[in-house]
């Protein structure tokens, strides 16, 4: 028996809390779908624009969803805060704002476009 040692407490799961936002287009986005599949995360991510009204509407209630399910990774790409956001909304294929994507495991696993509360709230819930 070894006396003295104790067990490591297990880890605690990983956190975020907030809205990540990228501009730093595919390299930022990719690296933060990587923490989040390390972390066993859904990933949920926002493209939208500043002048898009529909999307300035929903941004709060997704800052909201951030805070109340911080064990999932909630991101926001703006698609005019810099010239490789843009061109990642371009290899994306989006086409629509504002327009999210639900990843698991660095894999897209739905689509969601529009600003329809009820319906993100039920997607974020089920994945």
């Amino acid at each position: 028996m070894l006396s003295g040692v104790t067990a490591a407490a297990p880890a605690a799961p990983k956190t975020w809390g907030s809205v990540r936002h990228v501009v730093g287009g595919a390299v930022e986005l990719r690296s933060l779908l990587e923490e989040a599949k390390a972390a066993g995360a859904l990933t949920v991510v926002d493209w939208s624009m500043t002048t898009c009204g529909p999307c300035q509407r929903i941004k709060p209630i997704y800052e909201q969803m951030a805070r109340t399910r911080p064990t999932a990774l909630f991101v926001g790409v703006d698609t005019h805060a810099s010239p490789l956001n843009a061109a990642l909304a371009r290899e994306a294929a989006v086409s629509a704002f504002p327009t999210f994507h639900f990843y698991v495991d660095m894999q897209r696993k739905a689509d969601l476009v529009g600003a329809d509360t009820a319906r993100l709230a039920m997607m974020v819930q089920q994945h």
